[in-house]
């Protein structure tokens, strides 16, 4: 982003620091739309005919076919995730109800031991995962650096992060493809 002189004193607020969030907020969802993609090459599969349902939820719970009380989140659009919360009714936690135990924030709510997180990122399925499922390998984490051309008046501020995401453990995911409702 390159910002000229008039525009930092002439903006409201602090153009240069917004720039910088900005940009760091652009890398995160870089990193969170590469990880959302990694979770669609899950060999676990279940089909969900009329939307998400608990009994569907149920069945992918059941494909991990293991005996262990791991934490489970479920990635869901938030169309899924409101109709998953209607058919659970009274089994549903509220987000503020998991409290403390919340794995990942922006937690909408819990069932089967499930916490529930909407994204928009990726309708028409869900994604039931386990701990360990993914690998973030952090080589330098974000960076932002800033330069000023003193000849045109401006700032210059740029950001990158080196990282790689992958499918660690396809043992720990389930893809839940939504289709109806």
């Amino acid at each position: 982003i390159e910002i000229t002189d008039e525009a930092v004193l002439s903006g409201y607020g602090n153009p240069l620091n917004e720039a910088q969030r900005q940009l760091v907020l652009s890398i995160a969802n870089k990193v969170d739309n590469d990880a959302i993609s990694e979770l669609g090459k899950a060999t676990q599969s279940h089909t969900a005919a009329d939307g998400l349902t608990v009994a569907d939820l149920e069945a992918a719970i059941g494909l991990f076919n293991d005996e262990d009380d791991a934490d489970l989140v479920l990635i869901a659009s938030p169309a899924d995730a409101a109709k998953l919360r209607v058919d659970a009714a009274q089994n549903w936690l509220n987000g503020t109800e998991v409290g403390a135990d919340r794995l990942v924030s922006g937690v909408f709510g819990e069932i089967l031991g499930a916490q529930v997180v909407r994204s928009r990122k990726r309708d028409g399925a869900a994604y039931l995962v386990k701990k360990g499922a993914l690998r973030l390998n952090l080589k330098r984490d974000v960076l932002v650096e800033t330069d000023r051309d003193i000849i045109h008046k401006t700032t210059v501020v740029t950001a990158d992060q080196h990282y790689g995401v992958y499918l660690y453990d396809e043992s720990k995911a389930v893809k839940i493809v939504t289709t109806g409702a």
